[in-house]
C-alpha cells in the first residue's frame, strides 16, 4: 500500500508531551496545594479554606488527566492507591480524627490508602459529600487542620 509508520514521533508526543507535562503540572499544583492547606492550618479562615479548596481542585485535573497512563513508579511504587483510593473509608477517619492528635506524614503513610489521598482531603476541605460540599471554617476542627 505504501503506507509506513513510525512510532517514534508518537511515543515521543506521548512521552514528553503528555505524560511528564502531566506530572510536572501535577507536581506545581501539588506544592501550591500544600502551600495553601499549610497556610489554612497557620490561619484558619474562610478565605484561606477556600483557597486550600480551590488548590485541590487544581491539584486534581492533572491527576484525573494522568490516569490514563497508571504505569512505571506510580504504580510499582504504590503511589496510586495512596493518592486515589476509592472509597474513602470515613468510619476509620472518623475514628482517627476523634481519637488521634499531632498527625505527621510518616504515621499517616502507615495506615490503610483508604484514609489518605485526594479523597481524604476532600472529605476534609469540603465536607462528607451526603449532607453538604460547603464546609465553613467553622466546621473545620482543628484535628482535621492538623491531618
Amino acid at each position: 500500500t505504501g503506507f509506513s509508520f513510525s512510532a517514534t514521533e508518537m511515543v515521543t508526543n506521548l512521552t514528553d508531551d503528555v505524560i511528564v507535562a502531566g506530572y510536572s503540572n501535577l507536581a506545581v499544583r501539588g506544592e501550591a496545594m500544600l502551600q495553601a492547606t499549610q497556610t489554612l492550618v497557620s490561619t484558619p479562615t474562610q478565605a484561606n479554606l477556600e483557597a486550600a479548596q480551590e488548590a485541590w481542585k487544581a491539584a486534581r485535573q492533572p491527576w484525573e488527566q494522568g490516569e490514563s497512563h497508571i504505569f512505571g513508579p506510580v504504580d510499582s511504587l504504590g503511589i496510586d492507591p495512596h493518592l486515589d483510593s476509592w472509597p474513602l473509608n470515613t468510619t476509620d477517619l472518623t475514628t482517627v480524627l476523634a481519637n488521634s492528635t499531632g498527625f505527621d506524614a510518616e504515621t499517616i503513610k502507615g495506615w490503610n490508602d483508604d484514609v489518605q489521598g485526594f479523597h481524604t482531603m476532600e472529605y476534609l476541605l469540603f465536607g462528607d459529600g451526603v449532607t453538604d460540599n460547603t464546609k465553613t471554617i467553622s466546621e473545620l476542627t482543628v484535628n482535621e487542620r492538623d491531618y
